[in-house]
Formats: structure tokens, sequence, C-alpha cells
């Protein structure tokens, strides 16, 4: 029995190597399970080979697949569809084998194709231009039976394209010609001229492609340079772009353009200049015009400014974009002129408030109705968050200050404030300024805007009490007035008590009260003394 064991024991050990050398020789590569219709297909296969042997590789799969001497497998698939492939790998005593399905998909075929940009800057009218225009199959089948149309282009520019092919393999492109006639009433600059449609048949699929035909020429008005006034500070620009100073609200914009005719011997005529702006109401719609310009010459005719209201922008769009039109016609009613784009910007503090809308209700006020209402807005044009904002009201010649402390003003917003006042009774009638102060902190000295209004004070009203007709006097004579005057008596007149008679009354009254309040205090003085 002990033999048998030891037997069974020493055939183990002499086979063990091979068994291992068995389990160790494999494929670990894991394949590419997907493909696409007319892109090559790739997959490296990769052998687990501790004994170092040669190695043979072998692959049946579809038609065209192939593997190299180094196990690389190669596939240009020409449809779709799931394909069965299976491996083989070999070595001196054994061979391994990895079997898999490979899917192929196809991209569908899609004309692909830009705009059409015929001319230049430098393009003149009359003349013949010519572009290539390229046309793309970006899908996994070809594209035949290839046609192109122009559609809303005008005859005059007998515009036509030459296709090198009516196929356009997958995955490919072609060059094509497009020729047109630049008519000499074209506009100068680029314009959109009419369109191509594109045709073509994709693996029973109709392909239309619609794309924008442009023609750029030459432009003979154009903008030299522009002075641009920030403020009182003056500044040349020779292109668009940003205005170097930055502005501050309630500050005058002054732009002078300087215009070119760079025709040799056409003038041109009904030049109009036009500034436009979606944040700057005041600037946007203005107008200027020129009746002619001559060949050769400039001109600084074309202006314009306005004032930067802080009521009527929206600071948090700043920079402020300003658009610049400029054209006019030649002999052929040809339309040439350029557009420039300025941009403005504003200078803008911490903390900053500002008024806006302030009113007065009403405007007159009398004795006999004091009470007046101060309205206003209060606005955050800075850069902080605020919380402690404030507005004062003063009316010196009254005696009058009053204040709205602690308002809360994000970046942007405004609040409006009211003030309910009256006046003394005993004002004196006249006018009396109202002084309005905006206060970024309830520091009173630290206020970035104020407004000043007017306050009327009128007269109050005196009695009007019909005098009662006097009795006739027993030594006098009445003599009747003209034109209903009160009566004039002669005779003996009769006595009235004199103003200063009354003033001595009313000082006698005062003593006597002053006396009386003396006297009861001495009196109570004893009897706290007494008790």
């Amino acid at each position: 029995m002990k033999l048998k064991y030891a037997m069974i024991l020493t055939a183990m050990l002499l086979l063990a190597p091979a068994i291992v050398s068995a389990a160790d020789f494999s494929i670990t590569s894991s394949p590419q399970l997907t493909g696409k219709i007319n892109e090559q297909y790739n997959y490296e296969v990769i052998v687990s080979n501790p004994e170092n042997y040669a190695l043979s590789y072998s692959v049946d799969g579809p038609s065209g697949m192939s593997i190299s001497n180094s196990g690389v497998v190669t596939w240009t698939p020409s449809s779709g569809g799931i394909f069965d492939v299976e491996i083989v790998v070999s070595n001196t005593t054994d061979n391994v084998t990895q079997s898999f399905q490979v899917q192929v998909t196809g991209d569908p075929s899609q004309i692909t194709a830009s705009a059409i940009e015929l001319g230049s800057s430098t393009q003149r009218r009359g003349e013949l231009v010519t572009t290539t225009y390229e046309i793309t199959n970006t899908g996994s089948w070809d594209i035949t039976n290839l046609e192109a149309e122009f559609v809303n282009v005008g005859t005059a520019y007998d515009i036509q394209i030459s296709l090198p092919s009516t196929t356009i393999p997958a995955k490919s492109s072609i060059l094509a010609s497009v020729t047109a006639q630049v008519p000499m009433t074209q506009d100068s600059g680029r314009n959109r001229i009419g369109q191509i449609v594109l045709n073509g048949q994709s693996n029973n699929v109709v392909n239309t492609q619609t794309r924008d035909v442009f023609l750029e020429t030459q432009n003979m008005l154009v903008i030299e340079n522009i002075e641009v006034t920030v403020g009182g500070r003056r500044e040349r620009m020779d292109s668009p772009g940003t205005i170097r100073r930055e502005a501050q609200l309630g500050d005058r914009i002054e732009i002078q353009l300087r215009i070119r005719n760079d025709f040799d011997n056409i003038e041109l005529e009904d030049i109009e200049a036009e500034l436009f702006s979606l944040d700057i109401d005041d600037a946007d719609g203005q107008l200027q015009t020129l009746r002619r310009l001559r060949a050769g010459r400039t001109s600084t005719d074309l202006r314009f400014d306005f004032i930067l209201d802080d009521d009527r922008l929206e600071l948090e769009d700043a920079p402020f974009e300003l658009e610049l039109v400029v054209f006019g016609i030649d002999e052929n009613n040809a339309r040439h002129g350029e557009t420039w784009i300025l941009e403005l910007d504003i200078e803008r503090q911490t903390r900053d408030v500002r008024l806006s809308r302030t009113t007065l209700t009403p405007t007159l006020v009398t004795c006999e109705n004091t009470f007046f209402t101060v309205s206003t807005d209060i606005r955050n044009i800075g850069i902080r968050d605020l919380s402690n904002a404030m507005v004062q009201v003063n009316i010196p010649s009254l005696n009058i200050q009053e204040f709205r402390r602690n308002l809360d003003l994000w970046v942007g917003d405004s609040s409006r404030v009211n003030f309910n006042l009256n006046i003394p009774r005993d004002a004196r009638p006249g006018q009396y300024t109202v002084e309005v102060y905006a206060h970024p902190t309830v520091t009173v000295g630290d206020w970035t805007d104020s407004e000043v209004l007017t306050l009327q004070v009128g007269n109050c009203p005196t009695d009007t009490t019909e005098p009662t007709q006097p009795s006739e006097p027993s030594n006098g004579i009445i003599v009747q007035p003209v034109d209903n005057q009160t009566p004039i008596v002669v005779g003996t007149p009769v006595t009235q008590p004199t103003t200063s008679g009354f003033q001595d009354q009313q000082l006698y009254i005062i003593l006597l009260g002053a006396i009386v309040v003396i006297l009861a205090i001495l009196l109570i003085i004893l009897l706290i003394k007494i008790l």
C-alpha cells in the first residue's frame, strides 16, 4: 500500500511543471466589442507566455478581418450587424482560444457645409468674384446624387456652382467652385444675398442642407477717428473699443466723428450718423446728417452729446455700450459706411447714495394749512451693500431738521422716503429753502448727494368785517362819501382808546400776577416753618 502512494506522489511531482505551464499559457486581453462602418477596427491580443515559447496567431471572423504575427487584429467593416470572431494562439505544445462578437453600427450620413463667403473688404464692384466651397459627408455611408441650387439670389449676381462629383464618400469631403458677379449697386460690407440648398441620397435616405450666401464689398465711407470728451477731458480713438476715462454721474459726454470719402472721383451724399444705446436713454436714437462729402475729403461736422443722468441708468449694466452707425450713398445708390462699438464705464465709489424724484407737496402753505410733505428716492449706486443709509431734510430759516436713519439698501436698490412736516404758525410770509441730503452712513457730514427745493409761505387772511355806520353826533355834520366810500365825520370826534393805554393795561396785569405768585410762595414757606 505504501508503495502505491509513493508511485502516485512521484507521478504528481513529475507532471506538476507541465500542469503549471498549461495553466499560465492564456489570453489575458479583453477584445473591443463594437465597431463603426467604414472605420478601422483594432484589437491587440495579449498572451501570458511564461515559458517564452514561440507563438502563432490565427483569426476566424468576418470578411476582411486579419491578425498580424504580433497579434494585432484589424478590420474595416463595410456594413452593420453582429459578427462572430474566434482567435487561436498556439505554442509548441498547446493553444488557447478566445471567442467573442463585434457589433458594428454606422453614423447616419449627413451633408455638412458652412455658409458661402464671397468677396472681401477690398472687393470692387462690377467684377467677378470666385471662392472654393467645401461640402463634407460626416456619415458612414456614401452620399450620391448630390445637387446644389441657389434660392432668393438676385439675377444680377449671376451666381454659379461647379461640383467636382455628385458622390461624396463616407467620412470625406469635396471642394466645389462658386462664382458671382458683384453689381455696381451692391452695398458695402458683408451682406446676405441669398441661400444655397444641397441635396443628396444615402442609405435610401434624402439628406438636405441649407446655408446662407454672403457677399462682402469695399467700403468707401470710413470713420477715420473720433474724439470723446468725458467730463471735460478729451480723448482720441482711432478704432472701436473702450473709452479710457471712466465717467461720473452727471458728466456730459461729447462725441465728434471724423469721416472720410475714399473715392477718387465720386461724391457721397445723404450722409447720416446715428447713435444707439440700450443702456443710456439720452444717447439712444440721436441722429446727425451731412448733405454731401466730396471725393477724398474729410469732415468733422457730425457730433453727439448727452448727460449721464443717474435717475435713468441701471448702473449694474456698466460698462455701457454705444453703437455709432455712419452711412452715405454713392452715384449708383450703393450704400457705404461703418459701425463702431464703444464702451463707456462708470466710476463708482465704495459707498455712494443718490437722490431722485424729490418732490415738495404742496409748494405753498399758510397759517391755516401748515402741513407739507417732502418725498424722495434714495438709491445705492456704490459697490457695497448699506445697512445704515440716511436721508436728512433741513429748513434752516425755520429751525427744522429731520432724519430717516438706518435704511437698508442693497447695491442698485432704491427706497422711497417721506417726511411729513409743518411750519410754525408764526412763520413770516416768503420763500424758504428746503435742503435734502443723502448719506451712506448716519454721519451727518458724510453726504454724497443733495437737492434744494423752495417752499412758499403765504400771507394769513385778515379780518374783513364791514364797519358799522356811526351814530349821528350831537354837534357834528355827517358828509356822505362819494362812490360808497366810508363816511367822513365833521365835528366833535369820538374819543377812542389809544394803543399806549392798552399796553399799560397789559403791563399792569402782568405785574399784578407776579405779585400774587411771590406772595403765594412766601405763604407756603411760612406754613412749612410753623408746622
